[in-house]
């Protein structure tokens, strides 16, 4: 009866903890998406709000980072937990640094004053909706981890660098045709900047993810990873 009675708070444990983590993602994709409408919509309880949530962001990737370590030590988990354990240090991480950039997006906009260049809006949506599905999918893969998955967003990353590289190269075009206004060109090239930041962030999640999960895959032969049951995990 004990064991049993251990068993199941350690599996509610991890679920607590991979729901958290998702939580957690959701929340920083929330922050991309409010920062990037600062673009088209100023608004500057709308900017605190992305960086009260930076705050937050911060705390709960420290209360994760300590359950889980806690979890390593306490619980020894084995196999298929271990690798769920090392995926979930490795996603809020990522997401730390995805929500850093979001501040970043967020004070670089807020400079700008509602001056971000009408000529620039059209890909400024476009990338902005790129970056966001890939951080999407990137939570996907910690929840259900596939290599195809994982292959498409590597490679979904790299439209987002043309789309970055474009924007940059007609911001560089406009400042040389309007000097006068190259501070708030180069502020607006910062913002491209940031959003190919979080696609990369996004991008790295995943290719940690294989890093973790391949040698499973492999082994098994198969598309995905075998179950935590398969490799002996306790459930």
């Amino acid at each position: 009866m004990l064991q049993q009675e251990n068993r199941t708070r350690y599996t509610g444990s991890l679920r607590s903890l991979e729901a958290d983590a998702v939580r957690m993602g959701s929340l920083v994709l929330e922050m991309v998406s409010v920062a990037s409408r600062l673009a088209v919509e100023p608004d500057e309880r709308l900017a605190e709000k992305v960086l009260s949530w930076e705050v937050e962001v911060d705390a709960m990737e420290k209360d994760l980072v300590e359950r889980v370590i806690v979890t390593l030590a306490m619980e020894s988990p084995v196999a298929g937990d271990l690798l769920f354990l090392s995926a979930t240090l490795l996603l809020v991480n990522e997401l730390e640094k995805i929500g850093d950039e979001a501040a970043k997006l967020t004070g670089r906009l807020s400079k700008l004053q509602g001056e971000f260049p009408y000529e620039m809006n059209d890909l400024f949506r476009e990338m902005s909706r790129m970056a966001q599905a890939n951080l999407r999918e990137s939570l996907h893969l910690y929840s259900q981890y596939s290599r195809e998955a994982a292959q498409r967003l590597v490679s979904m990353d790299d439209q987002v660098d043309r789309t970055y590289k474009i924007s940059r190269n007609l911001l560089l075009d406009m400042i040389r045709d309007d000097p006068e206004r190259s501070r708030q060109f180069l502020r607006c090239v910062e913002i491209f900047h940031a959003l190919e930041h979080v696609s990369d962030r996004a991008t790295d999640i995943a290719k940690r993810l294989q890093t973790c999960y391949e040698p499973f895959v492999k082994v098994s032969r198969t598309s995905e990873p075998p179950s935590r049951s398969d490799l002996g995990a306790e459930v």
